[in-house]
């Protein structure tokens, strides 16, 4: 689906963002001086909290004072998706937003001048699927992943559109595997709320679903699906490196302001590395604010199978940016990725080895 389309659309969604939200700032907005002297800048930022990809941002928001100690003050949106999200940014509510990466190339292949200047979050995909489903099949979940693939034959599978994130993360492993195309396989449905998925498959709407590693849990423990294929275990190599999410801005906006880019990628930068030496406290602090009612297995399961997919340093290599490119392209037969330089989407600080 067109990004610009997705999101022009989810912008009659807007009222449902939560939290408040102000006119953004070509300047970077204003600094503060805190009482140790410390200069902050001050920067609007949105980010969807459904899910535990979101952690870094979702941490930012828990303990801002890890941004503070990065030089910024991050006034955030919160919203009810990615697509909200990048509204928010086209719409110039905020300076940068937290959004999914083929949403952003289709809004930049709809004209808005985005670029890309934190890699965020992997992709941590997780299908689940109905034990009623895996007993007709006559397949195990221990069974090799290529049986795994073929037994979803026909299968309802509810996830995000094709083209993005978890379908095209199942489909670059299905390409490797020559098992041909993923909406050919199931029948698959676009469905980004996870309750919806969650009660869908307890009523036997659907067979299955694929979304951020954990939350599909209560339907595994209440013994109405089982994980079939996970990025947790291993099943998904390309997931770990590969920009799933992105922190995104217009490009004005980081041209005329690299102190503030610096410092939000600072902030960033130390969110993973709180989550990762102070596990235990950032874990406290990420369940309280996303999912205080989850049962303390699934949220441990949720936390330590996404943690891996955050790059501490925000950055993508060129080969892995190509590769995210070519499995995207792959998937996504709507959008004209020819329209614009694709590469040009990577600001420079999000640029690894090899550029």
């Amino acid at each position: 689906m067109n990004g610009l389309k997705k999101a022009l659309s989810a912008a009659l969604l807007l009222p449902l963002l939560i939290g408040v939200t102000a006119c953004g700032s070509e300047d970077g907005g204003t600094r503060s001086t805190t009482q140790s002297g410390a200069q902050l800048l001050h920067v609007k930022g949105a980010t969807f909290l459904t899910s535990q990809s979101s952690a870094p941002a979702g941490l930012l928001i828990s303990r801002p004072d890890i941004a503070e100690n990065a030089g910024v003050n991050i006034d955030w949106t919160r919203t009810n998706s990615a697509d909200n999200s990048l509204v928010a940014l086209i719409a110039g509510e905020v300076d940068f937003a937290y959004v999914s990466l083929q949403s952003l190339l289709g809004a930049v292949a709809s004209g808005e001048d985005l670029v890309a200047f934190v890699h965020a979050g992997g992709i941590a995909t997780e299908l689940v699927l109905s034990n009623k489903f895996i007993a007709k099949s006559g397949v195990s979940p221990d069974s090799p992943l290529e049986d795994r693939f073929r037994a979803l034959e026909g299968a309802t599978i509810a996830s995000s559109a094709l083209g993005h994130s978890h379908p095209a993360l199942l489909q670059a492993r299905m390409s490797a595997l020559g098992l041909g195309k993923w909406e050919d396989l199931v029948e698959p449905v676009t469905l980004v709320d996870v309750a919806a998925q969650i009660e869908g498959i307890r009523q036997g709407r659907f067979d299955g679903a694929a979304w951020s590693a954990g939350s599909l849990t209560p339907v595994v423990d209440d013994g109405t699906a089982s994980v079939w294929i996970s990025a947790a275990n291993g099943d998904l190599p390309e997931a770990t490196e590969r920009p799933g999410i992105v922190w995104a801005a217009k490009r004005s906006w980081v041209d005329a302001n690299p102190d503030a880019v610096a410092a939000v990628r600072g902030a960033y930068t130390a969110s993973v590395k709180f989550m990762h030496s102070n596990m235990a406290e950032a874990s406290s602090a990420l369940k309280e604010l996303l999912f205080p009612d989850m049962d303390e297995k699934e949220w441990a399961h949720a936390f330590e199978s996404t943690l891996p997919v955050f790059p501490p340093d925000g950055v993508v290599a060129k080969e892995t940016w190509d590769e995210t490119i070519d499995m995207i392209v792959d998937a996504d037969s709507e959008t004209d990725y020819d329209s614009f330089d694709v590469d040009g989407v990577v600001y420079s600080p999000m640029r690894g080895e090899g550029w």
